[in-house]
């Protein structure tokens, strides 16, 4: 029997990482750690085109606000606007840095790494909403080879969902630390 997981980049672990504040913060409630009001009540107000600073108060993330379970992405076409507007493009990256071809992934698709620890495109899962995955470089230069970078955002059903998948990535890491990522591509 094939043993399957689920796997992202090295670099798009990091950046999915760095992009879970974003995500939970565009699906936030009140900011700065403070309880939310209830719909309806008095002291409720409109967040909706608002981005308040985090405070210093405690969250439910530590990262300065509370998650707002309501404004999660409930279909695969909202959590797909939801990940094209985190995922980093070329600019996020640094300055030089431009789009590589392709440029996006294909949205019903993910990455499987296989026992062979070479990665396999499988259709998404139930438990996940949406995946983009952007691919960018910093041409060669001055003798020096490209860098190159991948931004992925995967929008899962759950929070749980979104831990298993984490977890499962950093175990890939160690079962796996040579991968072949497409053809005459390795990381290690």
């Amino acid at each position: 029997m094939e043993h399957r997981r689920r796997v992202r980049l090295r670099c798009g672990t990091l950046t999915t990482g760095l992009l879970t504040g974003p995500l939970l913060a565009g699906c936030s409630g009140a900011g700065g750690g403070e309880a939310a009001e209830p719909p309806g009540s008095k002291n409720a107000t409109a967040s909706s085109g608002t981005r308040s600073s985090p405070g210093p108060g405690p969250s439910a993330t530590g990262l300065g606000f509370t998650p707002d379970p309501g404004r999660a992405p409930k279909t695969r076409s909202e959590a797909g606007h939801l990940a094209r507007a985190v995922a980093g493009a070329p600019a996020n990256w640094g300055p030089g840095f431009v789009k590589r071809d392709p440029y996006e992934s294909d949205p019903g698709f993910w990455l499987v790494l296989v026992a062979t620890c070479v990665l396999r495109r499988d259709p998404l899962p139930a438990t996940v909403l949406a995946i983009l995955t952007r691919y960018s470089e910093l041409p060669a230069q001055d003798g020096k080879g490209p860098i190159r970078v991948a931004a992925v955002v995967t929008v899962h059903r759950t929070a749980k969902d979104a831990d298993w998948e984490m977890a499962e990535t950093l175990e890939e890491a160690l079962r796996c630390p040579d991968q072949q990522l497409r053809q005459g591509e390795r990381t290690t």
